[in-house]
């Protein structure tokens, strides 16, 4: 018996954002630990990545400035900062409200306040 493709979707992103959290928050108490830095960013990317090919494109559309957020840590342009994995943790949660639920105008309110948290922690 096979699962709903949008089904394993949803499964796989729930199993990434809950690595990406770990991440973050191992991230907390190691801001230069580059492996960190890295896996964050991977998982950020699957996710992005496999959001736009079942369709999530509001999913993959937000996940990408989180993903150019941690892009321009691990190129050394900005540091890992506490604000910045503040933002991202809280962007996690409207990830996920994303995976699970269609979006709407309060979705998209609330992505664009998180977004610009996002924003100013990587300036």
């Amino acid at each position: 018996m096979s699962m709903d493709p949008v089904e394993t979707f949803r499964t796989e992103a729930a199993e990434l954002l809950e690595q990406i959290e770990q991440g973050l928050l191992d991230l907390t108490h190691r801001l230069s630990d580059k492996d960190l830095i890295n896996a964050v960013f991977r998982g950020l990317h699957t996710l992005k990545g496999s959001g736009a090919m079942f369709g999530f494109d509001a999913l993959a559309g937000f996940t990408h400035h989180c993903e150019t957020a941690f892009d321009r840590v691990r190129k050394g342009e900005v540091p890992a900062t506490s604000e910045l994995i503040s933002a991202v943790l809280s962007a996690r949660d409207h990830m996920r409200a994303l995976v699970e639920e269609e979006v709407s105008a309060a979705h998209e309110a609330a992505g664009e306040a998180l977004l610009a948290q996002l924003h100013r922690a990587v300036r």
